[in-house]
């Protein structure tokens, strides 16, 4: 039997079994539980984006997001003879460079999108690339663009975020080689609202730099002159919150329906035993 969810369409038996899990405390195997999914739920809603490329007049590229660094830096301690780690939060601006290569999706270069500011004393840079990967809701296989790398430069000779900073130069931190960080189909957008974190592996003494994104929406391969998203494909933080939301509605349909259950059950078995009794007795049974 189906339940039917708050967001509308109906519960598969995998999103009741998640709901009863979440009850009990188990996000991180329902977590798993809720992949990244497409966001049909009729015509999509077109978002202006905040960083757009453009090919020949045509957008290739759409992306908008809040990020913030937590970057590790050494400075002397008290007794000027060890040394102390610190660290500096940095936060994108509104206002950035924007540079980087388009692609076609047939073609073997590959997008990609750097922003810098702050006199190029911060460079963002994140690859794209594709792959055919099967659509499980369709069964069928389906090309989806993925982020494959992200590397961050830095300077820690800038007094602005890093005091008194041992050392001081320019540092590039990076994500592991042929990550897959962001994952949609071809035509649609990546979207999370949720706070995601991804550690960054720096050249300054193999420390690493947290790298904080929320309220995100990308998309490369686009060739929208409005610099519109397309539709949203949304990460699995946000299938668990919509997952959490719903939970006590499914509870309830669940308890709802044991209730009904056990009063039909209990209903059939006396009208059994009733009619179990002897013509006679309950002729006796009518008199008194």
């Amino acid at each position: 039997m189906a339940a039917r969810s708050a967001l509308g369409g109906l519960w598969s038996p995998k999103d009741l079994i998640c709901c009863i899990l979440l009850a009990y405390g188990a996000r991180t195997y329902c977590a798993v539980l809720a992949p990244t999914v497409a966001d049909e739920s009729g015509p999509s809603t077109r978002e202006d984006a905040g960083i757009s490329l453009e090919d020949n007049g045509t957008t290739c590229l759409t992306a908008k997001f809040a990020i913030k660094f937590l970057v590790p830096y050494d400075v002397w301690a008290s007794n000027f003879v060890d040394l102390v780690t610190e660290e500096a939060t940095i936060t994108m601006p509104k206002n950035v460079n924007i540079r980087g290569n388009c692609a076609e999706s047939n073609t073997s270069q590959k997008p990609e999108l750097i922003l810098s500011w702050h006199k190029e004393s911060y460079i963002l840079n994140f690859q794209f690339d594709t792959e055919i990967s099967q659509y499980k809701k369709k069964k069928k296989q389906q090309k989806f663009w993925k982020i494959t790398k992200i590397s961050f430069t830095y300077d820690t000779s800038d007094t602005t975020h890093f005091k008194e900073a041992i050392n001081a130069g320019t540092f590039t931190a990076s994500t592991g080689a042929q990550a897959v960080l962001f994952h949609a189909p071809l035509g649609y957008s990546y979207s999370c609202t949720s706070q995601e974190v991804f550690s960054l592996a720096s050249n300054d003494d193999h420390k690493l730099v947290k790298l904080k994104m929320s309220e995100s929406m990308l998309q490369p391969y686009t060739t929208d002159q409005d610099s519109n998203f397309g539709p949203k494909w949304k990460c699995a933080m946000d299938q668990q919150e919509n997952l959490e939301e719903a939970l006590p509605l499914v509870l309830g349909l669940l308890l709802g329906l044991l209730i009904v259950v056990m009063i039909g059950a209990y209903h059939i078995r006396r009208r059994n035993a009733v009619t179990s009794i002897p013509q006679e007795e309950r002729a006796a049974y009518k008199e008194m």
